[in-house]
């Protein structure tokens, strides 16, 4: 394909050379699993504390893309091929800049520290698990996860002679609301663990906790909980948000 090109500048990435989309599709999946496990790990301490290293490790591959994305020429709609990188610069800082910045610090680090009052204090962590909701505002990218989805699914829909439109139009349908209920359960979880499960929260009344003062004596297994949190998000769903079904907050 033919482009015009502003710029000159050979020390940058192409985004059509294999390295480079290699490197897209690493993103992409990353991202797919951050969608999964950052609800987690706020939610569920165990999970929490499982995917700590994994976590800071995707902390910095983010980081890393965002070094990436200063170095690499793009493309426009109007298929014109930016290798000017003062220009490349200013489109990404006025466009995605803070917000992969916001959602790539590694907060767990910043946290960290035996000596440190605020790693330690109760007030510190619940600061740190807000701080992390940070990482929220990358989820903002996932339309462009179905824009690269749409070409590979466009020719299996055209090999099966399927009308791609209106299936594709029912996938990201049915993706949005398992996700949106994936979340929605993960953050009344989250919610109930922040006030420390009072006794009138939905997850002591459904026996998924038994705390004594500020202590948690006996939980359910991890996927029960999990389970509890994804019901109740998905009648939120339906029914919306609040006290809904006599279940309680």
């Amino acid at each position: 394909q033919e482009f015009s090109m502003i710029g000159a500048d050979t020390t940058l990435f192409l985004p059509f050379d294999p390295s480079t989309q290699s490197f897209e599709i690493c993103v992409t999946l990353v991202l797919v699993l951050t969608l999964i496990t950052t609800p987690l790990t706020l939610a569920f301490e165990k999970i929490e504390k499982d995917l700590s290293a994994v976590d800071v490790a995707v902390d910095f591959f983010f980081l890393a893309d965002v070094v990436r994305n200063f170095n690499t020429a793009v493309v426009t709609d109007d298929d014109v091929l930016i290798r000017n990188r003062r220009m490349l610069s200013k489109r990404y800082i006025s466009g995605w800049f803070f917000p992969d910045l916001i959602s790539s610090i590694p907060y767990k680090l910043l946290m960290s520290g035996g000596n440190n009052y605020l790693a330690s204090s109760k007030k510190g962590l619940k600061l740190f698990r807000l701080m992390r909701l940070g990482k929220l505002v990358r989820l903002l990218r996932m339309s462009k996860i179905m824009r690269k989805l749409r070409e590979p699914l466009q020719k299996v829909a055209d090999v099966l002679k399927m009308d791609f439109e209106t299936y594709f139009g029912i996938f990201k349908t049915v993706m949005a609301f398992l996700i949106f209920v994936h979340w929605l359960g993960c953050i009344n979880m989250l919610i109930a663990r922040e006030f420390g499960f009072p006794d009138e929260s939905w997850v002591v009344v459904s026996g998924l906790v038994e705390v004594d003062g500020d202590e948690i004596v006996d939980q359910a297994p991890l996927y029960r909980q999990y389970r509890w949190s994804v019901f109740r998000g998905f009648i939120q769903m339906l029914a919306g948000i609040g006290d809904q079904m006599g279940m309680p907050m």
